[in-house]
């Protein structure tokens, strides 16, 4: 169960990484989400090894231990990545405002219009993921 415990700190870093990546992505800026993506495959790497060869032989800890450790490092390459994107954020935010500001569609769309039409587009997605837990419920109950 430690392991599980350990997987829910990425999910606190990961939502934060893709939506920042998206903001890049939305001014189409896609490089500092590609070099983001890097460097949160290096310090991912990095620390699976350095971490496992500590608690393998310098600590004599246990493969499951060094298993944990491994898990935990999606969690470093998600901080890492974060931080990257942040210092690409302050490099170009003033490029960035200019293109706000000069922005000239003339499109000004409610956020309640935006919260709707992102919802609508969410729900058979959310109805497409709950028939998999759906069909084992199915499954654990007819099957003996």
């Amino acid at each position: 169960t430690w392991i599980i415990r350990i997987i829910s700190t990425v999910v606190i870093f990961i939502p934060l990484l893709a939506t920042w990546r998206g903001v890049f992505q939305g001014f189409k800026s896609m490089g500092p989400t590609a070099v983001s993506e890097v460097t949160e495959q290096v310090a991912r790497i990095i620390f699976i090894l350095g971490g496992s060869y500590v608690v393998l032989n310098v600590m004599g800890g246990s493969v499951l231990m060094a298993n944990g450790v491994a898990t935990f490092a999606a969690a470093i390459g998600a901080i890492v990545g974060i931080f990257t994107l942040w210092y690409y954020w302050r490099k170009r935010k003033p490029h960035i405002d200019k293109m706000v500001a000069s922005d000239t569609t003339g499109l000004d769309v409610p956020y309640s219009k935006m919260y709707k039409e992102i919802i609508s587009y969410s729900i058979p997605f959310v109805i497409v993921s709950l028939n998999f837990p759906l069909f084992n419920i199915v499954d654990q109950l007819t099957h003996n």
